[in-house]
């Protein structure tokens, strides 16, 4: 049986991130996962690091991640340090585009409580935003210019932090799905995967919308679903749009090497995270009438992801009571890249302080424990 100060379940962004944070601070650190490194949601998401996009709602949790996104490239030249790659980061911006007035009017109103810190928003008139994005249909009348948002290649940045986590001593262990977990008392004591056992100190479950699955088999309720997100690329030298954009669920994000990424589907059927033909059908009717152009382009190929969700819309965060040494960081939805950087480094701080940082004090899992 191996001993480790801490093993984390889970070996996406926000696993890999934690265990990079914990290996620098001097903590033996090992990652076990059922797949591969970022092989559900980490890889399948959209990579846009925008507060705001996809409604992260208000409160502790749109605060959490505005201050990701103001971190992150600080976070992204940290890794380059570290001994990472290329990881995709970019100042893109965002168009938030409406094509109806009462639409108009929400975002209008709404844009100066989008502004904060190292976030700028702008209001684009009809004719304004035309000038900018000449593709967009006739249907279009105006959008919110996110200045300042950024856009990561998810697929390439977990493969890169979970390379310089394995520089600083985190040893990463793909194919290795957890069988069991024995407890003595108010502690896990072992672990049993399909390789072998290990001796934590402490450990993280970070398994995404696996998590609550893990929990089952120690007696919590810590209840998480997959939330099926598609996307599509399409395959051209010089995509129709110049900026990342979306309009309700259609999402358009153009890629450095000329390829345009389309999407995206919010879909509620378990853990299928099959492509399906009707699904892409509405990705592309969506996105084919906010932009006519992309028509014309030809399919490169197509992806599917598990997002991991928890009933009331935010994520698990801290120590699991009644044990001792247990903790969670799961159900970021579709905010996991976005965040990740930021909630290693609270949680890690957090984890070597024995408490939980007062930032994460609304992520506490206890909210869904039922009074355990």
């Amino acid at each position: 049986m191996e001993s480790t100060d801490i093993l984390i379940i889970g070996a996406g962004i926000v696993g890999c991130s934690l265990a990079r944070e914990l290996a620098r601070a001097g903590q033996r650190v090992i990652v076990v996962d059922a797949g591969k490194v970022g092989g559900a949601s980490s890889s399948a998401a959209a990579g846009l690091l925008s507060p705001r996009f996809d409604e992260s709602g208000s409160g502790p949790f749109l605060d959490l991640c505005r201050r990701g996104a103001v971190i992150y490239e600080s976070w992204v030249n940290e890794l380059r340090s570290d001994g990472a790659g290329d990881v995709g980061y970019r100042r893109t911006g965002l168009l938030s585009i409406v094509t109806s007035a009462d639409e108009a009017e929400k975002l209008r109103s709404s844009l100066p409580h989008d502004v904060s810190a190292g976030r700028r928003a702008q209001w684009l008139d009809r004719d304004e935003l035309r000038r900018r994005e000449p593709a967009l249909s006739e249907r279009v009348l105006g959008a919110a210019w996110y200045v300042d948002d950024a856009h990561v290649e998810p697929a390439r940045l977990v493969q890169q932090v979970a390379r310089v986590a394995a520089l600083a001593g985190v040893t990463i262990n793909e194919d290795e799905p957890v069988r069991k977990l024995d407890r003595d008392g108010d502690r896990i004591s072992a672990v049993h995967t399909s390789r072998g056992s290990y001796r934590p100190g402490l450990i993280v479950l970070a398994a995404g919308a696996w998590s609550g699955e893990l929990a089952d088999a120690i007696g919590l309720r810590l209840p998480t679903r997959p939330v099926k997100g598609q996307m599509l690329l399409a395959d051209c030298r010089v995509p129709p749009i110049r900026t990342p954009l979306h309009a309700g669920k259609a999402l358009l994000i153009p890629w450095p090497d000329g390829r345009l990424a389309l999407g995206v589907t919010v879909e509620e059927v378990g853990f299928d995270d099959r492509v399906r033909l009707d699904s892409l059908l509405r990705i592309l009717s969506q996105t084919i009438e906010l932009v006519p152009p992309v028509g014309e382009l030809a399919l490169s190929y197509a992806w599917a992801g598990l997002r991991p969700a928890t009933p009331d819309g935010w994520p698990y965060m801290g120590p699991v009571p009644p044990w001792k040494n247990l903790w969670i960081s799961a159900g970021h939805f579709r905010k996991g890249t976005l965040v990740a950087p930021i909630c290693a480094k609270l949680l890690a701080e957090s984890i070597r302080a024995g408490k939980l940082h007062d930032s994460l004090a609304a992520f506490r899992p206890e909210r869904a424990l039922g009074g355990q």
